[in-house]
């Protein structure tokens, strides 16, 4: 078995990991030991790509932008503010005094 000897450790450190290996009921040494194989295991793991969950995720239906955008593509809300395709909307103005 390895061994590891770390020059320089700041006391403040040495305490905290004193004291966080009494609160786990075991020594000093096994506590460094613990957060060493649990630091390594954690690179080792195969990590997914950034984003590449991003398509099984989806917005909740009755909240966002794309709830809305599915209304308007819908024709929901106000019927006065519906346009058909290929119809100008109607603009009334009053002349002016």
């Amino acid at each position: 078995m390895a061994q590891l000897v770390v020059y320089n450790l700041q006391e403040d450190v040495s305490e905290r990991l004193q004291l966080r290996a009494r609160r786990h009921r075991q020594s000093t040494e096994e506590e460094v030991r613990e957060i060493l194989r649990n630091a390594v295991k954690d690179e080792s793991a195969q990590r997914e790509p950034l984003g590449s969950r991003t398509k099984t995720l989806r917005p909740h239906p009755a909240r966002g932008r794309a709830a809305r955008a599915g209304q308007r593509a819908r024709g929901a809300g106000d019927p006065s503010r519906r346009r058909v395709a290929g119809q100008e909307p109607e603009v009334s103005r009053r002349p002016r005094d």
